[in-house]
């Protein structure tokens, strides 16, 4: 199994969104499930650890859409507001085994090694020596909480996810014991891991930042990053193979107390969502055409999906 390098996705040329891209030779035909619109960069993108499982396409499916949004937010950002991104990764922590998660800790977009370190520290603690590697990544993510953009290292996410939400145990005690003596980590990651100070790592370290790091950290405007511009959702969760990326794409059209709602451009990724294969993107387009502006309700139809669903 070979991974391509991170690479421009051909619909966001020019645009500042980066996307990480992962081929497995012999697997570059497009990818369809059902009728579903052809991933956004083209090509079907596998993932396998050789020690453990294979990767199921479907969670294949949602890792690499968290990879193609490019940042980490968490469950609540703006003012009061919730994060879409952050139930498609309650989806993947729902979803993947054990083998699958660690398997995603080799992922090439450090968003998605992020959440997976994030879900296996949640659900599977016995497996914190797949996740200790990480701890030399030299990758930063772009994270975004409440109103707040964020840099920090891959090391330092790992420390909070360690030192913030496991509870004491053998196996915490071990990790950062040895995280705090291995003189193979930077020094500075050996005194977060002593002290669990993980938010003293500094933001963008110096070293290799993999390049769609490198744009995130150009890709703040007024506080909030770009994936989340309506231009993105319309090129991309529209027509991703991800029926909850498209109907985050419906439901992030909706803004019915503006009274010009809906534009012609909402309008149209909306008619476009009415035929969508999946029931629930289907109701959601379809109840938002019919929803006159100044109304403050869908009626039900775009309740966001809980991660059994």
């Amino acid at each position: 199994m070979t991974f391509a390098p991170v690479e421009k996705d051909r619909n966001l040329r020019g645009r500042g969104v980066v996307v990480a891209s992962m081929r497995s030779p012999g697997a570059v035909a497009p990818l369809f499930v059902g009728v579903l619109a052809i991933l956004a960069c083209g090509t079907k993108r596998t993932s396998g650890d050789p020690d453990g499982d294979p990767v199921r396409e479907e969670v294949n499916i949602i890792a690499n859409a968290l990879a193609d949004y490019g940042v980490l937010e968490e469950r609540g950002v703006s003012i009061g507001g919730w994060s879409y991104i952050f139930t498609v990764y309650e989806r993947l922590a729902f979803l993947a085994t054990r083998g699958e998660l660690v398997a995603l800790l080799r992922h090439p977009s450090p968003v998605t090694r992020a959440y997976a370190a994030r879900a296996i520290v949640a659900s599977h603690p016995d497996a914190l020596a797949e996740v200790y590697p990480l701890l030399r990544d030299r990758s930063s993510v772009t994270v975004v909480e409440g109103c707040v953009p964020r840099h920090p290292s891959i090391p330092a996410l790992v420390l909070r996810e360690v030192c913030d939400h496991l509870p004491d145990s053998p196996a915490r005690t071990s990790f950062l014991a040895k995280a705090a003596g291995d003189t193979a980590l930077a020094p500075s990651v050996r005194e977060a891991a002593r002290t669990c100070s993980w938010w003293e790592l500094p933001q963008l370290p110096d070293g290799v930042l993999e390049p769609d790091e490198e744009q995130n950290a150009r890709m703040l405007q007024g506080g909030y990053p770009k994936p989340t511009s309506e231009e993105w959702f319309e090129e991309v969760a529209a027509t991703h193979p991800y029926w909850r990326m498209r109907f985050y794409a419906a439901e992030d059209s909706w803004n019915p107390f503006m009274p010009d709602w809906p534009t012609p451009r909402q309008a149209a990724l909306l008619r476009r969502l009415a035929n969508d294969e999946h029931p629930r993107v289907r109701a959601c387009a379809r109840a938002l055409l019919r929803t006159p502006s100044g109304s403050g309700s869908s009626g039900g139809a775009c309740r966001w999906p809980r991660p059994e669903e």
